[in-house]
């Protein structure tokens, strides 16, 4: 059990080992990255999907700090830890909600590699189908990642809902198979070049 780690609910999904850029501008967010990095400590990115916080979110960490303003503001790259489970939501003193939470362990299931290479091949196809040249940065994390269905996740133009389902789903296998299922259909559809590339550049996510 986690008490009283930092909230900073976005639309947003983060997966573990993902990195991400954001921009700090609000005055209680500002406060706790400044608290987080004094304290090389993290802080829970949870999505908000009808207006709702998910139960299920990531401790990150702050990165690197890209840049930081007069005025407090700040351009940051944080990256993904451990999913947790939020068990209760309270605010802080300074504004920004705190959470009691629960780690979650993961599945120790060995992995299904009929699956594991089903899903390689796939995303490989949708890759190619789209035209894009992704960096040898991604290529190399993607080799040497412990969570395959999330490292695809962040390059296959999924929607926040389908990210977040992903993100609560227990063991790896699941995630796998709910990966596939989702490239399987994409192909099927045949989309265009042009609608594959606008389909998959729009992630955000950092190699």
């Amino acid at each position: 059990m986690y008490n009283r780690i930092p909230l900073f609910p976005l639309e947003l999904v983060i997966f573990p080992e993902s990195k991400y850029p954001l921009y700090i501008f609000e005055e209680r967010y500002k406060i706790l990255i400044g608290e987080c990095l004094k304290n090389n400590s993290g802080f829970i990115i949870s999505s908000v999907i009808n207006d709702k916080i998910s139960v299920i979110g990531t401790i990150v960490k702050v990165s690197k700090v890209l840049k930081k303003y007069e005025n407090g503001e700040m351009e940051i790259i944080v990256s993904g830890a451990s999913r947790i489970k939020i068990n209760a939501i309270d605010n802080s003193e300074v504004g920004y909600l705190v959470a009691d939470c629960t780690e979650i362990k993961e599945a120790t299931r060995e992995i299904n590699e009929k699956i594991k290479l089903n899903v390689k091949s796939n995303f490989e196809i949708l890759i190619e189908m789209s035209g894009i040249n992704l960096s040898r940065a991604f290529w190399e994390s993607y080799d040497k990642t412990k969570y395959l269905s999330f490292k695809v996740a962040e390059k296959i133009g999924m929607d926040l809902i389908q990210k977040q389902v992903l993100l609560s789903l227990e063991g790896e296998n699941e995630r796998l198979q709910f990966v596939l299922e989702y490239l399987e259909r994409i192909i099927r559809e045949n989309l265009k070049e042009s609608d594959f590339k606008k389909l998959l550049l729009g992630d955000g996510y950092i190699n």
